[in-house]
């Protein structure tokens, strides 16, 4: 199998956008050919930093189903729309003024239109017919304590900060031209249209992408962007299993039971992995530093060797797994603390994002790497193709230089705002004050270019220290959303230390759902 590397961006002429270039940001590899959907969004006032933030957001979900290209909606050429298979506006500057040329574009085209959010009173006031043609008309925000959504069958969540916030409700007065988006559930049970289609519009009267957990209706967001950007694109259903945190320090016994039950099963899995060992600080020693590579333990790599050799794909999950001699928040050691990324504890316990590492640049990142791969080769395993950060975090400057070193990564998305001015990813200045995480539930191509193996659905956490309870039949209720969410892939990691009963628990489960269990290699081709 040939895997081909994709700069960032690539760089385009659009025929309307004949006074600049316009950055199309390529589809992932499961998408259509040819589809091309333009992201607009509000880039002024207070709030421009959570538009660019937001827009990025539905761009990582729109490179399932094809390219796109996100630009504020003050920079939109006039006939522009009908250049791209698909639109989609995010509103959230509200009373700010549309272009008026924008506004009667939307009314007019024949290119499918996706208005998620704000400003949707502004449409409705440009066309006096409005109500008439689309068969819906926006009633005000309806501000219950909405907590649920039911889209396509399944019940999602709405975190109760969003819930607080409200949904802009659409009175559909003509059933034969506009149809409900999904449902909200106010807490006495009755309902109201989440979101509302008509003709070549489709409205959904929030936006989805702050406040959400794992069983949230950001899920039901992504599915609804997917099926806008490629409409045409197969459905399936995929599941996937990595094995976290495996370093010079595991149980070869542990890892070669988890190998033996899921090649019973005739599941493959990957095997995420950090090729160096650091204990600075004897936390586990008795106060006696520790440092060990692979190399040092011929125990671990031949359990290794023994799990590839049934199915597994090895992962780099970073170097060493933690920074420096300190604590990075936790302790400072392997396969606890954060790498490429400077975390701290707050008085209540939770993380507090500080920023990029002391010696973060392009070099430092390369070196890394470099390093960890040098590791892999001592030990006499081939260097892993996919990467993973460390506890999903690193800066724009590494996510960059991963792009560059490897076909694939295997976590979630992290992007700060202002890395994307105008639309431009990589020409501004990153704001890690401002910085976003991003669940997938299917396969993207991020702003940075990367393909990104989903992980859908967290891991199995039975005691919690420090982290959330989370058992197995928590992961398999996220598991049936995923189920509605076309593309979707139930995609969970597992620790080896808890044995083999949760895991058996979980797989089973997934199966039982309908999924096939597949490799990390595999999806990323598509």
């Amino acid at each position: 199998m040939t895997l081909l590397v994709l700069s960032t961006t690539l760089v385009v002429t659009s025929p309307a956008a004949s006074s600049g270039t316009t950055h199309l940001y390529p589809a992932a590899p499961s998408a259509e050919p040819g589809r091309r959907t333009l992201v607009l969004y509000d880039a002024d006032g207070e709030y421009g930093w959570l538009g660019e933030s937001y827009a990025v957001m539905a761009g990582n979900l729109l490179s399932h189903g094809g390219a796109w290209v996100m630009r504020p909606v003050q920079r939109h050429f006039r006939n522009e729309l009908q250049d791209y298979t698909a639109v989609v506006y995010i509103g959230t500057s509200d009373h700010r003024p549309l272009p008026s040329a924008f506004l009667d574009a939307v009314l007019k085209t024949r290119t499918p239109v996706l208005w998620i959010g704000g400003n949707i009173g502004q449409l409705y006031s440009r066309d006096r017919d409005f109500s008439r043609k689309f068969g819906w008309r926006p009633a005000g925000v309806d501000t219950s304590a909405t907590a649920r959504v039911i889209y396509r069958g399944a019940s999602f969540d709405r975190d109760r900060a969003a819930a607080s916030s409200g949904i802009m409700r659409s009175e559909i007065n003509d059933p034969a031209h506009a149809a409900p988006v999904g449902e909200a559930v106010r807490p006495n049970g009755s309902r109201f249209p989440w979101g509302v289609r008509s003709r070549h519009l489709t409205y959904l009267g929030e936006v989805p992408f702050s406040f959400t957990g794992l069983n949230d209706r950001y899920l039901a967001a992504a599915d609804l962007l997917s099926r806008h950007a490629g409409p045409s694109k197969a459905e399936g259903k995929k599941a996937l299993i990595r094995i976290e945190d495996v370093g010079p320090d595991a149980d070869p016994a542990q890892l070669r039971a988890i190998a033996d039950y899921l090649h019973a099963r005739r599941v493959p899995f990957s095997v995420a992995v950090y090729p160096r060992y650091r204990d600075p600080r004897g936390r586990y020693n008795n106060g006696e530093p520790v440092d060990k590579t692979l190399a040092d333990t011929p125990a671990v790599v031949a359990a290794l060797r023994y799990m590839t050799a049934r199915r597994g794909t090895l992962v780099m999950h970073g170097y060493t797994h933690q920074y420096g001699e300190g604590s990075n928040p936790y302790s400072g050691v392997s396969g606890e603390d954060y790498e490429f990324y400077r975390v701290r504890l707050g008085d209540d316990g939770g993380l507090r994002y500080q920023g990029p590492v002391a010696a973060d640049s392009r070099a430092w990142a390369r070196q890394r790497i470099a390093s960890a791969a040098r590791e892999f080769r001592r030990a006499g395993l081939a260097v892993p193709t996919i990467f993973e950060f460390p506890h999903y975090v690193g800066s724009a400057i590494d996510y960059t230089v991963v792009n560059e070193l490897f076909p694939a990564r295997y976590d979630q998305g992290f992007h700060a705002a202002g890395w994307c001015p105008n639309g431009a990813c990589g020409s501004g200045k990153p704001e890690y004050s401002r910085a976003t995480s991003q669940r997938f539930p299917f396969l993207v191509r991020d702003i940075y270019g990367s393909v990104v193996i989903p992980e859908s659905l967290d891991h199995v956490s039975p005691a919690s220290s420090g982290e959330s309870r989370r058992l197995p039949e928590d992961i398999l209720a996220t598991a049936k959303r995923i189920a509605a969410v076309r593309g979707g892939v139930a995609s969970f990691f597992y620790h080896p230390y808890l044995g083999t009963s949760y895991l058996k628990q979980v797989v089973t489960g997934i199966q039982d759902l309908g999924f096939a269990f597949t490799d990390a290699a595999e999806i990323q081709c598509g």
